[in-house]
């Protein structure tokens, strides 16, 4: 599935999909099973907190990736209301991972934690897993993103 200027709403179905959206104009997201991939093609921040319960669902990863400079904020209800399956790099459920270049930050709300002995896969892979002091939430973020507590700007 493609999205395009001002998506107002994707829905993928089974299997692994990537969802792109270019700027944060859209209403809805949904995955559906499988590894889906919700892509930024546009140089936007994107405040998950802004977003209804199950507004972006079906979500396994959020790739930054564009060489464009993007902010991400989510905090740990987003990470359990967006994903369905179990995460590519350490598979685990409950569990986003986030991926990008050194041009994108990571604004993480609320308590999470490095995991004091993150998994081979995450490191081999570039990653690091954070996860939730609040809830069973983890994030799987890769090693080139900025990462911050506190509010977006």
């Amino acid at each position: 599935a493609g999205g395009g200027d001002h998506a107002q709403s994707e829905r993928a179905g089974a299997g692994d999909d990537d969802i792109s959206v270019a700027d944060a104009g859209f209403v809805g997201i949904y995955g559906g099973g499988g590894q889906d991939v919700l892509q930024l093609d546009g140089e936007f921040d994107l405040d998950l907190t802004a977003f209804t319960s199950q507004s972006i669902n079906g979500i396994e990863e959020i790739d930054l990736d564009n060489d464009l400079a993007n902010t991400l904020a989510l905090d740990f209800t987003n990470v359990l209301d967006i994903g369905e399956s179990i995460d590519r790099i350490i598979g685990e459920a409950n569990t986003l991972v986030v991926s990008g270049d050194a041009n994108d930050t990571l604004v993480m709300l609320g308590s999470w934690t490095e995991r004091i002995t993150q998994p081979t896969a995450a490191t081999s892979a570039g990653y690091t897993v954070y996860d939730s002091n609040d809830s069973e939430a983890s994030v799987v973020v890769q090693n080139s993103i900025t990462i911050q507590n506190g509010m977006i700007n």
